[in-house]
């Protein structure tokens, strides 16, 4: 299945993910990110959706671990290998996304944020909340031209959050110095 895909996705193909990271290693890193979900969800019979996936790493550490997980990803270069790492894989936009209304427990998505221009954040935040009942979101508020094209601090970030959604509020995007902050409805302004 692909949907419209108008997110510069041209831009990451492989000399994005070969030459920015080295060929985008699979790390320990992943195994991490999973742990994170199932520690804010404190379980593994949630369905995830994996926004800006890449290669699917994180996709695959939760199906390794029981959890129904889905990548995402509009690069047609990651898809190809997304397909071979995880194999649940669809390429398509954050802005349009190919699902039904809260098809997923969680959209999960960490340093895709920040690659989505800024007349379209709020499009984008919107999808993700339409297609899941929960959000985890960490971004990275480091400027890197012409790759992060909306590069905001976390408040503007949390401001923009759906409810029922966490963000990590500190560390630019990373596990290492930063929390996790849960937005409720009642912080809903």
């Amino acid at each position: 299945m692909e949907s419209t895909i108008d997110l510069h996705a041209d831009w990451y193909e492989a000399d994005y993910f070969e030459r920015k990271y080295g060929g985008y290693p699979d790390s320990g890193r992943y195994r991490v990110r999973a742990e994170k979900i199932i520690s804010l969800t404190q379980t593994t019979s949630i369905t995830v959706l994996d926004v800006g996936c890449a290669y699917g790493y994180t996709v695959r550490e939760l199906r390794k671990i029981g959890v129904e997980a889905v990548g995402l990803d509009p690069s047609r270069y990651a898809g190809q290998k997304a397909k071979t790492i995880c194999g649940w894989y669809v390429r398509a936009s954050a802005t349009h996304l190919p699902f039904k209304d809260k098809c997923f427990d969680v959209c999960y998505s960490e340093g895709t944020l920040e690659h989505i221009p800024e007349p379209l954040v709020d499009q984008v935040l919107k999808e993700l909340e339409r297609v899941s009942k929960l959000r985890i979101l960490a971004i990275s508020w480091v400027d890197d031209p012409p790759f992060h094209l909306c590069c905001r601090p976390s408040n503007w970030w949390f401001e923009r959050t759906p409810p029922n959604s966490y963000l990590l509020s500190t560390g630019g995007g990373s596990e290492e110095g930063g929390y996790w902050a849960f937005k409720s409805e009642e912080c809903k302004k």
